[in-house]
């Protein structure tokens, strides 16, 4: 009896096996045990269960900050902590670097759009705009040559620039800016910072 390696398998069930292109979608249709091969989705699998209000909301808060994973745990608590359970998330490499030094026109009427949009559709009167510690679109905190305070006042130059903008374009909600550490959340403030979480 012949022997087949691994590999002799392998490439006969891939000779058999037709090559498909890449981003052509199968879906099965269990009632009738097919697959369905196309450009498009033609049905769509639940691929996990949850219950959610459907109703129209009020946003508690827009709230613009970055996208950095080490910060989003921090954010979340703070925003259920100050009572923000239905924000708007706009979230975006820089937060509100997008609005006080955007690379281009484009990126800072974007966000402003998003906020726009905030207020349309969900009747927001609050926006928390905020930035970090060690943000990689300002080049981290070794732009700033590994000084804590001088990174805090930049940014809070920066946060008060973006929530100036923000006022000009919507003067009809109240802005809050905070500075995200790794050891806090601290409200910048015209008249100096303060740590509030």
């Amino acid at each position: 009896m012949p022997s087949h390696s691994a590999l002799d398998l392998l490439l006969y069930f891939f000779s058999l096996t037709p090559i498909r292109p890449p981003c052509i979608f199968e879906t099965y249709n269990w009632a009738a045990g097919i697959v369905a091969r196309s450009g498009k989705v033609t049905a769509m699998e639940k691929v996990f269960h949850f219950d959610s209000a459907a109703d129209p909301y009020v946003a508690d808060a827009a709230v613009l900050c970055c996208f950095d994973q080490r910060i989003r745990l921090a954010v979340y608590k703070f925003l259920q902590k100050r009572g923000i359970l239905r924000p708007d998330m706009i979230i975006v490499a820089g937060g509100a670097k997008t609005l006080a030094s955007p690379r281009n026109d484009f990126e800072r009427d974007f966000i402003l759009e998003q906020v726009r949009m905030s207020i349309l559709l969900h009747s927001t009167e609050r926006i928390s705009l905020m930035s970090h510690s060690d943000c990689a679109t300002y080049g981290g905190l070794a732009a700033f040559g590994g000084d804590p305070e001088k990174e805090a006042l930049h940014h809070k130059q920066e946060l008060h620039r973006a929530a100036q903008l923000i006022q000009d374009k919507f003067p009809e909600v109240r802005v809050e800016c905070f500075f995200v550490t790794f050891k806090g959340i601290f409200a910048a403030l015209e008249q100096g910072v303060d740590q509030v979480a």
